[in-house]
């Protein structure tokens, strides 16, 4: 629940950014006078010097209205920005780039709500789903047969306890021990996974389920450091200490994972920069804005991608459409915002989208790295 009231005040954030990036016209046909901003005079609805609306509203419904605005309507370009870039991003970066803004969503501000409002879908995804785990075994066969299967796993399993029993009897076969051991420890799990099954029921048990979530995880990560399995030890004390504490409170960890990516997603436009002048260095009228641009660009789509899955899981779907969609989505985007937005060939544009789209996978992995340790030892 907190989650969520985090997520619906990162959407207002996202609401107010947005409005703050994108002003449109206030629904006020304004007054002569001076401008209550820099005091040139004004005729007309806005200052022919700084732009300011000629009527300054003073009403706390004003600030609500603002809000709505910022929320839904974008002053209308995001109904001429989206289906571009959904469907032509080269026309829409293309566009932009040389001078036809005024009818488009800046990308800046673009970015910003697009990933506000990926980290608000986040939010209603509760985790990983129990792919039915409660669904019983269909066993073939009469029940006797189903009784011979709990039988010879209940003789297989006594078979290995009478084997380690001679080994630890028996000076001699001291190597054997630890193997017997492993071997009863694994013949244990495979009997009562042998009765679970000829009883019908599913392999899974509430044990194991536990297992599957994040604090069951995290469990069995503190258990196997307080045996020194774990081998934790990353030369820092200090930062030994700062995981253990992790492993304590792992949905507290996630929220600040998730609170770090949010606030250093900016980070993903330069780091996306050098890849794009690299591919670029030798063609002529090509420059760093361009660039910003196409990236702001990309990664706003990138992130409607991930809103679109997010929501989709949210929803309970469990298809197969989300390889397709994360993973062949993007990089045909690319190729087409490639294309349109540098003018390129079919193959100038493809083997750049490919090597783009490479270099987005590795920037994406570093990302979520230096996200995980900022999370973990902040």
């Amino acid at each position: 629940m907190s989650g969520q009231i985090d997520a619906f005040g990162n959407l207002a954030t996202a609401a107010l950014a947005a409005r703050e990036f994108d002003r449109g016209p206030l629904h006020d046909p304004g007054a002569p006078g001076l401008c209550a901003n820099c005091e040139a005079p004004v005729a007309g609805r806005y200052c022919a010097n700084c732009g300011q609306p000629a009527h300054v509203h003073r009403s706390v419904l004003h600030v609500v209205e603002e809000f709505l605005h910022g929320l839904t309507h974008f002053d209308g370009k995001a109904w001429k920005t989206l289906p571009l870039l959904l469907f032509r991003p080269g026309k829409l970066t293309y566009d932009y780039v040389h001078g036809k803004r005024a009818r488009y969503v800046p990308p800046v501000a673009l970015f910003l709500l697009s990933v506000f409002m990926m980290f608000f879908a986040f939010s209603f995804v509760e985790g990983p789903p129990d792919m039915q785990l409660d669904t019983p075994v269909v066993v073939n066969g009469t029940p006797a047969e189903r009784a011979k299967l709990r039988t010879d796993a209940d003789s297989a399993f006594a078979e290995l306890e009478q084997e380690l029993a001679a080994a630890r009897a028996d000076p001699k076969r001291a190597d054997d021990v630890a193997g017997l051991e492993i071997a009863v420890r694994a013949g244990k799990s495979a009997q009562a996974a042998a009765h679970r099954v000829s009883d019908g029921k599913s392999l899974i048990t509430d044990d194991d389920k536990s297992k599957l979530s994040i604090e069951g995880a995290a469990k069995m990560l503190r258990d196997a450091d307080k045996r020194g399995e774990l081998g934790l030890n990353t030369g820092s004390k200090a930062v030994n200490e700062r995981i253990r504490h992790a492993l304590d409170n792992p949905e507290l960890t996630i929220y600040k994972v998730q609170s770090k990516a949010y606030k250093f997603s900016f980070l993903l436009v330069p780091l996306s920069l050098p890849v794009l002048w690299l591919m670029f260095i030798f063609r002529r009228r090509v420059y760093l804005y361009d660039h910003t641009v196409f990236a702001l660009y990309s990664l706003s789509f990138m992130s409607v991608v991930v809103i679109a899955a997010s929501t989709m899981f949210a929803l309970g779907y469990r298809g197969a459409l989300y390889a397709p969609l994360l993973l062949l989505v993007p990089p045909l985007h690319m190729f087409a915002q490639l294309k349109g937005a540098y003018q390129l060939s079919v193959f100038g544009a493809g083997w750049r989208a490919i090597v783009l789209a490479t270099a987005a996978v590795i920037t994406l992995a570093f990302f979520a790295v230096l996200i995980a340790l900022l999370g973990v030892v902040d």
